[in-house]
């Protein structure tokens, strides 16, 4: 989804089923930050895959995601079985990374991570992971944002100004729906 000008969203669990997800909120590049939201929808047969990673954004040896690409950014989710290892090296211009493990251990740069999120220096040097038992992470990689970002309550922009446009847009949206709480400050 790119939130755009504004957008309300929710999920809803199903009662007595087991949930697992992961959110990532990308800035937008600044001409996109107020253009009309998009929402692109993939079912999972849908999503490129080896059977070990699937690419969710960008792409990943020959596979390519399906997803409209916004922001030079690669984003993946990868299961590896015990004592696995796995090597990503991220594409040319691509000077940020991170990954989140959500089940089992990770032994990455000197570091063990498990169900937590990890950011790495700045650089485009190779991600060497090994699993401690079966681990699935998602993993991204992108290029620094050429501008400083700016946060709200809601949304991440380009600008002071941009932050102030794309907050009244939540309200405005919030507002046509009926909602009666408050989303963002005044």
């Amino acid at each position: 989804m790119q939130a755009g000008g504004g957008v309300w969203h929710g999920g809803a669990m199903v009662p007595g089923e087991r949930v697992r997800g992961y959110q990532l909120w990308v800035a937008l590049p600044a001409y996109l930050e107020h253009r009309p939201a998009l929402s692109q929808d993939l079912e999972p047969s849908e999503i490129a895959s080896d059977g070990r990673t699937r690419v969710l954004l960008d792409s990943h040896g020959n596979l390519r995601s399906a997803m409209v690409d916004v922001s030079p950014m690669t984003y993946l989710h990868v299961r590896l079985q015990d004592r696995e290892t796995w090597r990503y090296q991220p594409p040319a211009l691509h000077d940020v990374a991170w990954l989140a493990v959500n089940e089992g251990k990770l032994h990455v740069g000197g570091a063990v991570v498990t169900r937590q999120m990890a950011v790495f220096d700045e650089g485009d040097g190779v991600l060497e992971l090994r699993a401690e038992g079966a681990t699935e992470l998602v993993l991204g990689s992108a290029a620094k944002h050429p501008y400083p970002l700016v946060c709200g309550d809601y949304s991440v922009h380009t600008s002071e100004r941009a932050l102030v446009v794309g907050e009244d847009g939540i309200r405005k949206v919030a507002s046509r729906l009926g909602s009666k709480r408050a989303l963002v400050p005044r």
